[in-house]
């Protein structure tokens, strides 16, 4: 089978439904889906802060808390997301994002 480091590289090489584990209760059904979400979404070598940057740069995010819903969504943490002057620096860069938006 041709798999690659993130995983197979067709569809058709997956295994198949009745090779599959499934979790026996339903808290292990939702952390797996979770776990295999957040496997594929998070960038190994950025960590929250610089992904919260991102967003804020990116103009994805109008707020501070729909950056802290996408970090969750992605499987970051959000613990560090707190202080008043963090709040100031990606909201700045969030309303400078939006700026330049509304320019192109």
């Amino acid at each position: 089978m041709g798999d690659s480091p993130v995983g197979p590289s067709n569809v058709a090489e997956l295994p198949a439904p009745s090779q599959v584990v499934k979790p026996t209760n339903k808290l292990s059904q939702s952390r797996a889906v979770a776990n295999s979400y957040m496997l594929r979404s998070m960038k190994p070598n950025t960590t929250s802060l610089e992904r919260a940057f991102q967003l804020a740069e990116s103009g994805q995010c109008l707020t501070l808390d729909s950056i802290r819903v996408k970090l969750k969504y992605e499987g970051y943490d959000t613990r560090q997301m707190e202080g008043r002057s963090l709040s100031k620096q990606l909201s700045q860069i969030m309303q400078k994002a939006q700026a330049n938006a509304g320019r192109t």
